[in-house]
């Protein structure tokens, strides 16, 4: 059997001891390391939930904001369809009334044309009628004035054919004058004569009356109208002078 010499022995010993060492400082390091990375690892992994919950977090109030934009967004489009809708109702609303105000306005200028016409026509009337009145009345002023005339003519032919008839009394007194009243019918026969005003002679009066009777009639009343004898040429006064 052969020796091993002591020294080698323990130079061996010592190689294995170092590596033993060296292997276990190694493995604590990597150990040690392995550690470190790993608390490195999960810091960074809470870091990353962390930011990842907090970008959750923000994502979702930021899609609740826009939830929100959007019902605001749906309920201004429903509200803004409804107020074009009740904007469309009263624009309907106005222009019926522009209709109907045009309407009445027709109406009321067409009534207005009308009861200017019917105000024209009724001045036009009256006119008309004062016209008509007034003729009347001059044509009545006018027939009166000729009835008057036509009577005064009338007196002045009785006085005239009394006179023709008359006897003069030889006491007469020139410039006297009687008043003397006649009556006649309707075919002009004189049915009496009286003296209304003497002349102040009882001869000369009753001369008159005689002339009166000898006359007896006057034939031209006979185409007298009815309204004129009665109204004129019943009775007549005249004066008759000496």
């Amino acid at each position: 059997m052969q020796n091993i010499p002591t020294e080698a022995v323990a130079d061996e010993d010592l190689t294995v001891n170092v590596k033993r060492t060296t292997l276990v400082t190694v493995f604590l390091v990597s150990l040690a390391v392995l550690a470190g990375t790993s608390f490195v690892a999960l810091f960074a992994a809470y870091k990353a939930m962390s930011a990842a919950s907090n970008v959750d977090e923000q994502w979702q109030n930021q899609h609740d904001r826009i939830l929100r934009i959007e019902a605001s967004s749906v309920k201004a489009i429903a509200d803004a369809g409804e107020v074009k809708s009740e904007q469309a109702r009263i624009d309907l609303a106005i222009n019926e009334l522009n209709k109907r105000v045009t309407e009445v306005a027709q109406v009321a200028k067409q009534v207005t044309s009308y009861q200017a016409a019917t105000d024209a026509m009724e001045a036009q009337r009256a006119e008309g009628l004062k016209k008509i009145a007034d003729g009347r009345a001059e044509a009545l002023a006018a027939a009166e004035a000729a009835e008057k005339q036509g009577a005064e003519n009338f007196d002045k032919m009785l006085a005239f054919r009394l006179r023709e008839h008359w006897q003069r009394p030889a006491d007469a007194v020139a410039g006297a004058k009687a008043d003397i009243v006649v009556q006649f019918a309707k075919d002009g026969t004189i049915t009496n004569a009286l003296v209304a005003t003497s002349s102040g002679n009882a001869d000369v009066d009753q001369s008159i009356i005689k002339a009166a009777s000898d006359l007896a009639k006057i034939p031209e009343m006979g185409s007298v109208a009815p309204n004129i004898y009665v109204k004129y040429l019943q009775q007549r006064r005249i004066s008759f002078p000496m």
